[in-house]
């Protein structure tokens, strides 16, 4: 079971969508992406940019799995594709200081755009909603040669294909990559950076300049 920050009832309001079947709203967000070529970088932001409080709101609304218990006001979100190789470097990504970022509190939010199979490894994951579950799929099973994530593809049910399409009309309006982080930092402001950065120092400022989550217990 994945983790969800707050109640999301009100997302579609906020992103300003008119109440459409799911399967059009998912297939139209598919399409989007296609089309736009979004998505595929090899190349990383030089900096991290700012983005408004209500995309912060948005982003907390979303479903995702935690790296850490009992963080109930996560700093920081990351977006993958569970097919995603710059998404499994991250994970895998040994920091400068000796821990893995893998470790890090995080909340780790699922998008589908890369291979067919995306979408029923995102359910999967939404469903085992575990920090090991994202260790099976982006960690030693993960098959870079043809990006495959290592988790096995589940058939969605309709809630997972909901909180599925909103996290992924979410990620469309923040930028559309993979890795993608959206944080807070000490000072309120809310930052974006896209990519993977190629210097892990960078992951460091990153994690340096968000605010330590607040522990206290889920409520998915």
């Amino acid at each position: 079971m994945g983790t969800r920050t707050r109640g999301k009832q009100s997302i579609k309001d906020w992103l300003g969508m008119r109440a459409v079947p799911l399967h059009r709203m998912v297939g139209c967000i598919l399409l989007l992406s296609a089309l736009t070529g979004l998505s595929h970088p090899a190349w990383a932001d030089p900096m991290p940019w700012p983005v408004s409080q209500q995309q912060w709101r948005w982003t907390r609304m979303l479903r995702g799995i935690a790296t850490q218990s009992g963080m109930t006001v996560p700093s920081l979100y990351i977006f993958f594709d569970p097919n995603c190789p710059w998404c499994s470097q991250l994970w895998q990504t040994r920091l400068p200081d000796g821990r893995f970022f893998k470790d890090m509190p995080a909340v780790w939010v699922p998008v589908t755009y890369l291979k067919n199979d995306s979408l029923g490894k995102a359910a999967a994951l939404l469903r085992q909603g575990s920090k090991a579950a994202l260790e099976r799929d982006l960690g030693a099973a993960y098959n870079p040669e043809h990006r495959s994530g290592g988790i096995e593809a589940i058939e969605p049910n309709q809630a997972e294909l909901s909180d599925l399409g909103h996290s992924k009309a979410v990620w469309l309006q923040l930028g559309g990559a993979t890795p993608m982080f959206v944080y807070r930092s000490s000072s309120g402001q809310v930052l974006r950076y896209l990519g993977l950065p190629k210097d892990p120092a960078m992951l460091m400022d990153i994690l340096r300049s968000a605010v330590p989550p607040r522990l206290e217990t889920y409520r998915p």
